[in-house]
């Protein structure tokens, strides 16, 4: 009972990443620290570069003291989103989509569902692949060095081939044509509806996108 008593005070002086007097629990507490900071910035990159140094450090510090439930490091990342949402006032709106548009990347990261490529017809119903997803942002989330308010629609999605993860900015059309797929449309419908709730023609329309839509079923992107 006294030895739980002193590693449960131990663990407890080394998380709460309070200045300590002791050089030995300074490491270890450093360590701990650098583990959490190494796992958030290599998972939130858009995140760390519109925030302070000061700031991140205050609440990855916060964060440890808080606790990681999930003993999978992968988890870490959505525990630190969840814990900013819910136990700060820093989230403001951007970086709630910041932190969301990040997150949507590592959840396709440590998927392991994989479909075979299909070829595109109009005739056919489609759906986006799990390994891929639209997002529509009111900041300019693919311009890092200079984040502003603008809406922009970015495809989300993970390559076949080599497995990482990609985001590209897709047209407004496009961003309604994906939306319209989850209600089994065919891919002509889907693109019917898209330009019309868009203002767009639709022949226009048609011929700019066959061959992307061709890609993607190609990439398994739609399936």
């Amino acid at each position: 009972m006294i030895t739980f008593e002193i590693q449960k005070n131990f663990f407890n002086t080394v998380i709460s990443q309070q200045n300590i007097d002791n050089k030995a629990i300074g490491i270890y507490q450093e360590l701990i620290y650098l583990r959490f900071e190494d796992v958030i910035k290599s998972s939130f990159p858009i995140f760390v570069s519109v925030i302070s140094n000061e700031i991140l450090e205050k609440y990855i510090k916060k964060f440890v003291s808080f606790g990681a439930n999930s003993p999978c490091v992968w988890k870490m990342p959505f525990e630190f989103k969840q814990f900013l949402e819910q136990n700060t006032s820093i989230v403001s709106r951007q970086y709630k989509e910041i932190l969301e548009f990040e997150s949507i990347q590592i959840k396709m990261y440590v998927s392991n569902i994989n479909f075979r490529p299909t070829k595109f017809s109009w005739n056919r119903s489609y759906r986006l692949s799990p390994n891929a997803k639209i997002f529509k942002s009111n900041f300019n989330l693919l311009n890092k060095q200079d984040i502003t308010l603008k809406t922009q629609y970015i495809l989300i999605y993970k390559d076949i081939n080599d497995h990482d993860i990609y985001y590209i900015e897709i047209t407004k059309v496009m961003y309604h044509f994906f939306k319209y797929l989850r209600n089994f449309n065919s891919a002509k419908q889907s693109l019917k509806l898209a330009s019309k709730k868009t203002n767009l023609n639709y022949n226009d329309v048609f011929d700019t996108m066959e061959n992307t839509l061709a890609r993607f079923a190609k990439n398994s992107i739609l399936i």
